[in-house]
């Protein structure tokens, strides 16, 4: 419950910037920790371990040439408690998971249903129905930065960009899709319409290339068909999916104008967001490709999470953060063969952390407050769960 107050809390970009969220998350991690510190806690994952040890130092090793080179900032300095609260919401998470099980998952299920559908009726209404009225105010003074003429017209509470509502709203689509899927009945398919409308007023080109990765993935590995017909199925969803996307481009293209511009010109080969993100990673090689070379967020300016993490974690430090995520998305495959109940959600896991390395092209959306908390509570979860298997006979999880 404190996750979901937090991901959905008001953080006023305008008067405090980032200083209030930044505060907010200090307070949730202060009482992660303070859990973590009164019971006793597990780790038995060699590999998340491995991980988390080798981007510290890895980090530690960037701040120090930054050192060297004359172009650090106090501001760097934060990124070291940062990749300590990763680590510290993963642990909370991950014995949460394992020492609580079921229960802890029921209620979890309950809440982040709740949430998503409540963020995706807001956004809605926020954008289409109550714009330019008292109520849109409220929300423009609540989440968004009045300089950034580019949120004007997009759907993002209850975060600050759209990458990051479109990130959070991508599971809660992928979710909605797999229970659509899994049970056919009218009102799972009014709930995917009302999520996937929602993700469409992120206008976000790399979300929405995500979300066609998603469900064709969805469709390949989650229908009940036949594996041939699984391919066939694909295909015809697939068109429908172009088909109805072409529809709302002649209906819409006014209203999602940046969206459908953004696609036209990446399809060209003339995206000025895509050939920026190429610069910027080829910026991030040029000081040192297999260690990294740095942080100096005053001196660089990138966004995607391959520049990002090439500079301060190199190559290798890249590679392993795809490995844990590929790692933790097979663990999830293989729980969600383990329990009807939570079948969906870890099908869910499943889907959007294959499809993750597309969506964070756009940004490194787990190393911001709010999506960090999101992020790696889900590694968490997974791998908790997988330990509670693990030591207790498959049919105490049935």
């Amino acid at each position: 419950m404190l996750v979901a107050v937090f991901i959905i809390a008001p953080t006023f970009p305008d008067k405090f910037g980032f200083l209030l969220e930044s505060f907010l998350y200090l307070i949730v991690i202060s009482f992660f920790f303070l859990y973590l510190y009164l019971f006793k806690i597990k780790l038995n994952d060699q590999y998340i371990g491995l991980y988390f040890g080798y981007i510290f130092f890895a980090l530690l090793l960037s701040l120090f040439q930054d050192l060297v080179h004359s172009i650090y900032s106090l501001s760097d300095y934060i990124e070291i408690f940062k990749v300590l609260s990763y680590f510290i919401i993963f642990l909370c998470f991950y014995n949460v998971s394992y020492y609580y099980g079921i229960e802890f998952l029921g209620l979890l299920m309950k809440v982040f249903t709740l949430l998503f559908f409540a963020v995706a009726i807001l956004n809605i209404f926020y954008i289409t129905l109550l714009s330019d009225t008292p109520f849109s105010e409220i929300i423009n003074l609540f989440y968004k930065r009045s300089e950034s003429i580019v949120l004007s017209d997009k759907a993002i509470v209850p975060f600050t960009q759209i990458y990051h509502y479109g990130t959070f709203m991508l599971f809660g689509c992928l979710y909605s899709l797999i229970k659509l899927l899994n049970k056919k009945n009218f009102f799972d398919l009014i709930v995917f319409l009302i999520f996937f409308f929602a993700l469409i007023l992120s206008q976000s080109r790399s979300i929405m290339v995500s979300l066609v990765f998603g469900i064709v993935l969805c469709l390949l590995f989650y229908s009940s068909k036949k594996m041939i017909n699984r391919v066939v199925y694909s295909l015809v969803y697939l068109l429908a999916f172009l088909f109805i996307f072409k529809i709302f481009y002649y209906k819409y293209s006014e209203n999602l104008l940046y969206l459908f511009n953004g696609l036209n010109q990446m399809s060209s080969g003339e995206s000025s967001s895509l050939n920026s993100r190429l610069s910027q990673f080829m910026l991030a090689i040029q000081g040192g490709f297999f260690w990294g070379s740095g942080v100096a967020k005053n001196f660089y300016k990138l966004e995607s999470l391959p520049a990002v993490y090439i500079l301060r974690y190199g190559f290798f430090g890249l590679m392993f953060f795809y490995i844990i995520v590929y790692y933790v998305a097979s663990v999830a495959r293989h729980l969600a063969r383990y329990n009807n109940r939570f079948e969906i959600l870890f099908k869910s896991i499943n889907i959007w952390l294959l499809i993750y390395p597309i969506t964070s092209l756009s940004s490194p959306h787990q190393d911001t407050p709010k999506l960090a908390i999101f992020f790696y509570g889900i590694l968490g979860i997974t791998l908790g769960v997988k330990l509670l298997v693990n030591n207790k006979s498959s049919s105490d999880f049935i």
